[in-house]
């Protein structure tokens, strides 16, 4: 009955980063040189070696970011943090030069597929029972040029305006 073969330890992340950063810098080094350098497998040097290119080490959240996410979680509302990532990826879009014209057609559809989205919960939030569809389309029958900020102006408006009016 043949021996059964040990498993290797796992390289640690910062081992792994040296020894691909190792090879990077020596390519004319065979995988063997570099393992018996660093003492581990030739198998080991080239999955370092491959996570290197394909840039996925492991990225590790701090807990410093996790402590501001939590406070900007408690003190913004979350539809101001929706518009300043569309606006962040609507400018990030404009920068990029390298997009094709589908890829950059793509994106601006998913976009607009948010925003619309996050108007549609704006709305409900705002006309809780009444239905906010019919409302939306009645004003802008009247007014077709109307943005969805002021549709939730007019609406805020006309609710204290029947406030006053019932009391």
């Amino acid at each position: 009955m043949p021996k059964k073969r040990l498993k290797s330890t796992t390289l640690s992340i910062n081992r792994q980063k040296k020894v691909a950063n190792y090879k990077i810098a020596n390519p004319d080094l065979s995988v063997e040189m570099i393992a018996e350098k660093f003492n581990c497998t030739p198998a080991q040097v080239r999955y370092a070696f491959h996570k290197m290119r394909k840039n996925r080490f492991r990225k590790t959240t701090p807990k410093i970011r996790r402590a501001q996410a939590e406070d900007i979680k408690q003190t913004i509302e979350a539809s101001k943090l929706f518009d300043e990532q569309i606006h962040l990826a609507l400018a990030e879009l404009q920068v990029e030069k390298g997009l094709g014209v589908m890829e950059r057609v793509s994106a601006l559809e998913k976009i607009s597929r948010a925003r619309r989205n996050q108007f549609d919960l704006e709305m409900q939030l705002h006309l809780k029972g009444l239905d906010w569809k019919i409302f939306c389309e009645a004003i802008r029958m009247f007014k077709p040029d109307v943005s969805d900020k002021e549709i939730i102006k007019i609406f805020n408006e006309a609710k204290a305006l029947c406030q006053i009016s019932a009391d």
